[in-house]
C-alpha cells in the first residue's frame, strides 16, 4: 500500500510540474512610448481647391445626421460696426471698426476704399488694442434712430460680460438709458450677478442668475439708466435682446408691438423650441424633436408675424445684430442662406457652422475647412482647419480663427503690399 501511495504522489508532482513549464514566461517590462508634440502649422492656411455648391432639394435630413460642435463664439462682429475677439483666457481686443467715440479705446483705424464703400479697420501692423480682460462674452447695439451733436445719426455700443458676473459698457450711450454719462470711453461698469447678456439694434438683455431677465431700451428713454425687468423665472441661456424671450418652462413670448408705436405687448408662440432667434424685426424658430423651422415675418402694414419660410429637420439657425441675412443647416448638412424677406442667396453642402453676421454667408464643414460666398456666386474654399469665422464688411471677406489659436483676415485689414485676395494674420499682443 504504502508503494503505491508514493507512486500515486510521485506520479501527481511530475504533471504538475510538467503544466507549469508550459505557462510562458512574463514579458519583460518595456518602457512606454515618448509622447511628441503636434506639429503646428508656420504657414497660414493654404486655400484649397474651390468647391461647387451641392445638396439636393428635398433631400432626407434623417440620412446621415449632422452633429453641430461645440465652437467658441471668439469673434464677435456687427457689419455696422466692427469686430472684437476674445481669446480663450478672456483677453478681449479690437479687431475692425471705425471706433466711434473710443468705443475700441486707442485702437489705430485706418479708411479703405473697397468696392466704392469706407471700410474701417484697425491699422494693419498696429497691434490690437486690449479692452478688457476676463471677458465671457459681448455684444453690440446700433441705434440709427438717433440724434445729437456727439454721435451724427446713430449710436456705437459695446456691452460685455466678464467671468466675475459684472456687466460692462463702451462707447455710446443714447437717451443717457444706461446712466447719467454721455458716452463710455472707458469701460463703464453696469450691474453685478449677471449669467448672460444679448442684444438687438435698440436694446440690450441681461439674464441675472436668479432667473430674471433685465433689459435696457433705446425706446424707454424716462428710465434714467436704470434697467427693467421683462421677465422672471426665464431661461436666461438665450438671449437676443428684449424683443423675445422664453420661461423657464419652455414658453416663447414675442413683442408684438415693437415698431408699433405701442409699449411693449409680449404675445405667447407656444412652447416646443430648442432654439430660437432674432433678425431685424423678424424672428425663428426650432421645435424639439423634429427641428421644424419657422421664420416669422410681419411686412410693413402687417399687424401680425407670417410665417416666411419653413424647413423640417433643421438642427441649426444663425442670425446676428446687423446682418444682412440668416442662414440654417439642416439634418442632411445642406446650410441655406437667406435674405430678410425670405429670398434664397446661396447653399453649401456638409455645413457643421455657418453664418451670415455680415455681407457674406460662411460655413465651417466637416472636415474643417471654410468657404464663403462670392460676389459672383456660390461657395470659396480658402482655408483649413478653422475653429469659428464671422463676415468681413464686404462680400467675399471674412476673419477667422484657426485650430492652433491664430487669428486671420481674407480680404481685407492688410497692408498696401498684401493682395486683397490674400491671407493676412493679425498678430495678437
Amino acid at each position: 500500500m504504502k508503494r503505491i501511495i508514493a507512486f500515486l504522489l510521485t506520479l501527481l508532482f511530475g504533471l504538475s510540474f510538467a503544466a507549469c513549464a508550459q505557462r510562458p514566461a512574463p514579458a519583460e517590462p518595456t518602457e512606454p512610448p515618448v509622447p511628441t508634440e503636434p506639429a503646428k502649422p508656420t504657414e497660414p492656411p493654404a486655400p484649397a481647391a474651390p468647391t461647387e455648391p451641392a445638396g439636393t432639394a428635398g433631400a432626407d435630413p434623417t440620412e446621415d445626421p449632422v452633429i453641430i460642435p461645440d465652437h467658441r463664439t471668439s469673434l464677435v462682429h456687427h457689419n455696422e460696426i466692427g469686430t472684437v475677439y476674445i481669446s480663450p483666457e478672456g483677453n478681449m481686443y479690437a479687431i475692425q471698426g471705425e471706433n466711434l467715440d473710443g468705443i475700441f479705446g486707442g485702437a489705430e483705424c485706418e479708411t479703405s476704399i473697397l468696392d466704392g464703400g469706407e471700410v474701417y479697420y484697425i491699422k494693419p501692423g498696429s497691434t490690437p488694442a486690449l479692452l478688457d480682460t476676463n471677458v465671457e462674452k459681448a455684444c453690440f447695439m446700433f441705434y440709427s434712430r438717433y440724434e445729437n451733436k456727439y454721435y451724427g445719426t446713430y449710436t456705437e455700443s459695446l456691452v460685455y460680460l466678464k467671468k466675475d458676473g459684472t456687466v460692462w459698457l463702451r462707447g455710446s450711450n443714447p437717451h443717457k438709458i444706461f446712466g447719467s454719462f454721455v458716452r463710455a470711453e472707458e469701460p463703464v461698469k453696469l450691474l453685478d450677478g449677471a449669467a448672460n447678456i444679448g442684444s438687438d439694434d435698440f436694446s440690450v438683455t441681461v439674464g441675472l442668475e436668479d432667473g430674471r431677465i433685465l433689459a435696457w431700451d433705446c425706446r424707454e428713454t424716462n428710465r434714467k439708466g436704470k434697467a427693467f425687468v421683462i421677465a422672471e423665472n426665464a431661461d436666461t441661456t438665450v438671449l437676443c435682446g428684449d424683443r423675445l424671450f422664453m420661461t423657464a418652462e419652455g414658453e416663447l413670448f414675442v413683442d408684438t408691438a415693437f415698431e408699433s408705436g405701442k409699449r411693449f405687448s409680449y404675445t405667447s408662440f407656444g412652447s416646443g423650441y430648442s432654439s430660437f432667434g432674432i433678425f431685424g424685426t423678424n424672428f425663428w424658430t426650432i421645435s424639439e424633436g423634429d427641428g421644424a423651422f419657422t421664420y416669422y415675418r410681419r411686412a410693413a402694414g402687417d399687424s401680425e408675424y407670417k410665417p416666411a419660410v419653413t424647413a423640417e429637420g433643421a438642427v441649426f439657425a444663425s442670425s446676428s445684430v446687423g446682418a444682412r441675412g440668416w442662414c440654417l443647416i439642416t439634418g442632411n448638412g445642406l446650410c441655406k442662406a437667406y435674405s430678410v424677406s425670405g429670398d434664397g442667396l446661396g447653399s453649401a453642402p456638409d455645413a457643421v457652422l455657418c453664418g451670415m453676421d455680415g455681407w457674406s454667408l460662411w460655413v465651417i464643414k466637416a472636415d474643417g475647412s471654410l468657404s464663403i460666398s462670392e460676389k459672383s456666386g456660390g461657395m470659396k474654399t480658402i482655408a483649413d482647419h478653422v475653429l469659428f469665422a464671422v463676415s468681413g464688411p464686404i462680400q467675399g471677406t471674412c476673419l477667422f480663427e484657426t485650430e492652433d489659436g491664430r487669428l486671420w483676415s481674407y480680404g481685407f485689414c492688410s497692408p498696401e503690399d498684401v493682395p486683397a485676395d490674400a491671407f493676412y494674420e493679425i498678430v495678437l499682443p
